[in-house]
């Protein structure tokens, strides 16, 4: 840390959306400095030129692990190469926010993981959705029992067809987020079946369902969209009524409360720039979390439970079967 309790960062790949977390970084006013690892001579060049926060840039992130003065790693690469990182980044004693997907195998995960448990530095898995101010609002208000016990949810992603050439498996990266939301509210799921339809001369779409414990289920649909923004809906159905959350930015009526015929506005104050507040919201978080000691709301369990209903999901698009998941190990 700097002598003013700042920490210094070192980001390991751009992402999708290379200007995100560069953003939440400025903001955020206990992070010093960033370093930047990207392959990508052009990206590299614009985000150093953009983003005065960069001290320095490097096409080698094994260098920026190496680097005595780095506090924090940001993984945002591929997912492909999002575990290994994560996982040298721990041996070399740096703390860890990792971007999801935050794997693409459970086994590599659960290495990451007992690497995290053999340390005294922390590892964060990144759910920005889980920052969203409606969401948050849903959350208190299935707590305090508005709607009674929650049994069936149901998610919508709206897929910006724009947005399908910029990763190399964007149905996984859609699908953990929306998957993360639903269990946050239904609790992990314990089987998949996911159907995805997909023709060359049309957009894809595919329909999943999840069953949760005590009989609960949920339905996942995604499908190309035009342009390029993803927008998500969820309903979540109660014994007592009905909550309905969008996060469409444009959406002026982001939660919604319905009991029988009654549909009841909920007042959410809801940033125009959502995503990038989301995205602000959850680094802030995490670097409070190594300033406090406390523990992150976005749990390392949870985010392993997403990515093994995911790769069921994807398991069972494939085989056309249902899969069965097995609890946590241990």
């Amino acid at each position: 840390m700097t002598p003013d309790g700042r920490f210094r960062l070192a980001q390991v790949g751009a992402g999708p959306d290379p200007d995100l977390y560069l953003a939440a970084c400025v903001e955020n006013r206990y992070l010093a400095h960033v370093l930047l690892a990207e392959r990508d001579p052009a990206r590299r060049e614009r985000l150093t030129r953009r983003w005065g926060i960069i001290k320095h840039a490097t096409v080698n992130w094994r260098e920026l692990l190496a680097d005595d003065t780095v506090d924090l790693v940001l993984v945002a690469g591929p997912p492909e190469e999002r575990a290994t990182v994560a996982t040298e980044a721990l041996a070399a004693g740096k703390h860890v926010i990792l971007d999801a997907p935050p794997a693409l195998s459970l086994d590599d995960f659960d290495r990451l993981l007992a690497a995290a448990s053999s340390g005294p530095a922390r590892l964060f898995v990144s759910l920005p959705q889980l920052m969203h101010p409606a969401i948050r609002r849903a959350q208190q208000l299935v707590a305090a029992g508005e709607i009674g016990e929650v049994f069936f949810g149901q998610a919508t992603a709206m897929v910006g067809a724009a947005e399908e050439g910029g990763s190399p498996d964007p149905w996984l990266e859609v699908a953990f987020h929306a998957v993360s939301v639903l269990q946050r509210f239904l609790g992990p799921a314990q089987a998949a079946s996911a159907d995805r339809r997909a023709r060359s001369d049309r957009p894809s779409a595919g329909g999943v369902v999840l069953q949760h414990a005590h009989g609960a289920m949920s339905t996942l649909t995604l499908c190309q969209a035009p342009g390029n923004r993803t927008v998500h809906e969820r309903r979540l159905v109660g014994t007592q009524g009905m909550l309905l959350i969008r996060d469409d930015p444009e959406d002026e009526l982001p939660l919604l409360g319905l009991r029988g015929e009654e549909v009841i506005p909920i007042p959410v104050r809801v940033p125009l720039r959502v995503q990038p507040w989301n995205v602000s919201q959850m680094v802030d978080h995490f670097v409070d979390c190594l300033r406090t000691g406390k523990e992150a709301e976005v749990t390392l369990d949870e985010a392993r439970a997403a990515l093994a209903t995911v790769l069921a999901l994807r398991e069972s698009a494939a085989s056309g079967r249902r899969i069965t998941l097995a609890g946590p190990p241990g």
